[in-house]
């Protein structure tokens, strides 16, 4: 039983979700089954690990029909009904905790009820929204355009052309925007890939699609109509220059140019995953025989831990990461500053 689908599940939950999966098996709306209610309530008994003898068939089968000889398949049919309601549990917790998503599925929804006053307090809502995390920023344009698509949608519906000409055109421009960059980080992505594994890809599609575009010509028309999309844009753009060849000093200059001097207008999620930019091209570049950028990636880490960027955890930091931040630093001569850095985190570890 340890090793099923359902408690392998379980075991992901935190206490808050414990609680909350608990209160959902107990709502008829999610689940009428009484039985798969008392499975859990027996099974959480042996959280978080689940590796006593109460979670074995046998006994949770006694436990639930204390008067009936043990049946294989209908304990099976208990737990794999529990799996069901777990992930469903899991797929409705991630929709809420998503304001974007849960308010573009509403738009969704009003639209194809054909809602008027609601619709429009809702679509005001959700262009009120703050993107909160590091996901709900990469999928902005994305939810964007799905907004966008469904105001045309309503504005068709009641017969206010120019107002879905608006939305037409704001639609292409926000589904072009998270296109764009979605396809220029796989790119990056499998460059990285490329150097740190030596893993060679033989159908790169990314850049494929991006050498088929005019990038510098597009991303002037970009900024021309939103300045802070075309900067990050053309972050991403010349990493990926200077990722794929290694001697294009030229586009690692415009790159250090662009992020430092953005960094303060920049939000920290994108700040590390930039400078992690940086940090593999001139690595790369120090692997291919330049050494003088050995003084680049200090500076480079110096930036991240000022800004507390240098773990996916702010405050954690990976024994590799810390022993290149060391090693960049001894090999400038920056011996003072290595030390500080060391007690410094020994004093935040303690």
């Amino acid at each position: 039983m340890n090793k099923s689908k359902a408690v392998q599940l379980l075991k992901l939950f935190d206490n808050e979700d414990i609680k909350m999966f608990g209160e959902f098996l107990e709502s008829p709306y999610f689940n009428k089954n009484t039985r798969v209610t008392q499975l859990y309530a027996e099974l959480k008994k042996h959280y978080p690990e689940f590796s006593s003898r109460g979670v074995e068939k046998e006994r949770l089968f006694k436990k639930l029909f204390p008067y009936k000889p043990y049946n294989e398949q209908v304990i099976k049919n208990l737990i794999s009904e529990l799996f069901k309601l777990a992930k469903e549990y899991f797929s409705i917790d991630t929709f809420k905790k998503d304001p974007f998503e849960k308010s573009a599925g509403i738009i969704g929804r009003l639209t194809a009820r054909k809602s008027g006053i609601i619709l429009d307090k809702e679509i005001e809502a959700f262009d009120k929204l703050p993107a909160e995390n590091h996901q709900q920023r990469e999928r902005l344009n994305l939810y964007k355009y799905l907004v966008e698509d469904k105001k045309f949608i309503h504005n068709i519906f009641n017969n206010r052309q120019s107002e879905a000409s608006g939305n037409l055109e704001k639609s292409g421009e926000y589904l072009t925007l998270f296109f764009l960059k979605s396809i220029l980080r796989l790119s990056i992505n499998n460059h990285i890939n490329y150097f740190s594994f030596n893993r060679n890809i033989e159908n790169n599609f990314p850049d494929m699609i991006i050498k088929s575009i005019d990038m510098e010509n597009f991303l002037n028309y970009i900024e021309s109509l939103n300045k802070e999309e075309a900067v990050k844009l053309k972050i991403m753009y010349y990493s990926l220059l200077s990722i794929s060849d290694i001697q294009n000093d030229e586009s690692y200059r415009n790159l250090r140019s662009l992020i430092y001097e953005n960094l303060e207008s920049i939000n920290k999620d994108e700040a590390q995953s930039y400078l992690h930019y940086m940090e593999t091209i001139c690595a790369q570049k120090i692997n291919a025989g330049k050494t003088e950028f050995y003084r680049e990636l200090f500076e480079i880490f110096v930036h991240e831990i000022s800004m507390n960027v240098y773990g996916q955890i702010p405050g954690n930091i990976t024994v590799l990461k810390f022993r290149n931040i060391c090693l960049a630093g001894i090999r400038v001569g920056e011996y003072e500053w290595v030390e500080k850095f060391i007690n410094d985190l020994k004093i935040k570890r303690d």
